[in-house]
């Protein structure tokens, strides 16, 4: 193999090791979002008198599951007609609610981590005792020849 086949393997491997942190960093970032969103939605559902609580139409913990599943039919659909519209109303909004506050967590994290990120980036000066590495010679080869 010579050193120019190894010089191509390594950044592919490098490329996957990448490809598998953002992965993972984005299913993290969207777990911890639906986890947000959902705990606030039951936090403003638990605020509704009458719909959620002890006693109540509704169990805020369900009804804010099914909300953030994209569910709010079935979610209206175990109250009495009567009231069914006005507590459509009441959790559409409290999603609505749940989503902002999510959102402006979000913005709080980015104002402080994109400055964060650009002083991690910025140039910094090179001191004398910083080794130079000898440039490869590529006519070197790597083990047995193909």
């Amino acid at each position: 193999m010579k050193i120019e086949t190894v010089t191509q393997i390594v950044p592919r491997m490098a490329a996957g090791m990448f490809n598998t942190t953002r992965l993972a960093g984005e299913v993290v970032a969207i777990a911890g979002m639906g986890s947000l969103l959902v705990g606030f939605t039951q936090s403003h559902l638990a605020t509704g008198v009458g719909f959620t609580g002890k006693g109540a139409i509704a169990d805020a913990h369900t009804v804010a599951n099914q909300i953030a599943s994209g569910n709010l039919s079935a979610a209206g659909a175990a109250v009495p007609a009567g009231v069914r519209q006005a507590f459509v109303d009441f959790a559409a909004s409290a999603y609505t609610d749940a989503l902002h506050t999510a959102l402006w967590i979000l913005v709080a994290i980015c104002a402080v981590g994109a400055p964060l990120i650009g002083w991690l980036l910025r140039d910094r000066k090179t001191t004398a005792t910083t080794s130079t590495v000898a440039p490869i010679d590529e006519s070197v080869s790597v083990g047995a020849e193909s």
